[in-house]
């Protein structure tokens, strides 16, 4: 009788649980890397600099615009911080420096970049143009693309123009190939 009992108490135990597989659901994932949020009128160019720089230390600037309230202003500044104090301990106390670095280095070579597009563009060719510099691994050579909002076929894309490899030293050497990519 107890064994009977026991039975049927481990039947219905086990009958009462679901051990089949749920199915997955298959909604978007969320981007869950870190975010910096920026606060101005977000400029094209500028944003997709620094997201490209800050892509290596594993965050992204998030621009919400210009018009914000001071309990934002504080919201912002507590996650920032708390970000800030992530990456410190990642890559230690000249982080921030290392970037704003590369970022100022960014904007000489595109300084340059779009000076040598201008002379070798007519007026009549050139779109408003923007300019990703790429570091290379090797110190002072850089990749440059040229790139402009595409509003072709109705579709607001990122098109690249041309491709510049740009070598700064005593004397700047650049390599011009035109293409027409997307972004």
């Amino acid at each position: 009788m107890f064994r009977l009992v026991l039975l049927v108490y481990t039947a219905y135990f086990f009958s009462c649980t679901d051990i089949r597989q749920k199915p997955i659901v298959s909604k978007p994932l969320k981007d869950t890397s870190l975010q910096i949020v920026t606060t101005g009128i977000p400029d094209l160019e500028a944003i997709t600099q620094m997201n490209f720089l800050a892509k290596r230390y594993g965050f992204r600037y998030y621009p919400i615009g210009c018009v914000v309230t001071t309990s934002k202003m504080d919201s912002i500044f507590k996650v920032n911080n708390a970000v800030y104090k992530i990456l410190e301990a990642r890559f230690g106390k000249g982080w921030k420096t290392n970037l704003y670095s590369q970022l100022d280095t960014a904007n000489q070579v595109r300084q340059q970049a779009d000076s040598i597009i201008n002379s070798k563009t007519r007026d009549d060719e050139k779109p408003y143009f923007y300019y990703l510099v790429i570091p290379d691994l090797t110190k002072n050579k850089f990749q440059v693309k040229v790139y402009s909002t595409d509003f072709l076929n109705n579709k607001s894309e990122l098109m690249v123009h041309y491709i510049m490899r740009i070598t700064l030293g005593q004397e700047v050497k650049v390599d011009i190939s035109k293409t027409f990519e997307k972004l």
